[in-house]
């Protein structure tokens, strides 16, 4: 992953596709950052990143897509061991019939007002200090009244076979730079002449 340094203000890294861990997923097939549901029920199926985000490392950001009102699935921030019971911490769950809710721990936060569409991009959001923020194709639907702390990984899970989840991560480095530091940049890709 790259990620760029500047004094003063954050800028937003690459984003890259969640890399699902084959070895920590049950009931799922992978096929690069989407994973496909091949069996029924809450407890057969979950999935767990390969990747990891300590809080206060900088920012990171998980956008999850599922496919049409006929499938389910949650997407989510996990800091506890991966198995179909142990649901985020931080997370989205769509249900059959269209309804999503913020959960966290299992236990409903809010309800988005209205049906999703297939494409809707629900997004988790974990700043440099453990705030939790969730969005829907970009707009601010709520801010969480807990503070995340620890290490996290991304985790799916869904109850119906054929439901599909794809995730994109984006990080960004800390917002507390000291005016006046000093970071040295390799261009790599020749964007600065």
């Amino acid at each position: 992953m790259a990620i760029t340094y500047h004094a003063g203000r954050r800028i937003q890294g690459i984003s890259n596709n969640v890399n699902w861990d084959s070895s920590n997923t049950s009931g799922f097939s992978i096929s690069g950052n989407t994973i496909t549901s091949t069996t029924t029920g809450w407890v057969t199926n979950y999935a767990r990143s390969t990747q990891s985000f300590t809080v206060g490392n900088g920012e990171i950001e998980i956008t999850g897509t599922f496919t049409t009102s006929s499938y389910d699935g949650r997407i989510g921030f996990n800091n506890g061991t991966v198995s179909a019971s142990n649901f985020n911490n931080f997370e989205w769950f769509v249900e059959v019939g269209g309804a999503s809710y913020v959960m966290e721990n299992n236990s409903q936060k809010f309800q988005r007002t209205g049906t999703r569409s297939q494409g809707d991009l629900f997004k988790t959001v974990i700043d440099n200090s453990g705030v939790v923020k969730y969005y829907v194709n970009g707009v601010l639907q709520y801010t969480s009244l807990n503070t995340a702390s620890g290490t996290y990984y991304i985790d799916a899970h869904t109850s119906v076979s054929g439901s599909i989840i794809t995730g994109t991560l984006a990080e960004t480095k800390p917002t507390n730079v000291q005016v006046g530091s000093r970071f040295e940049e390799t261009d790599t890709r020749k964007m600065y002449h």
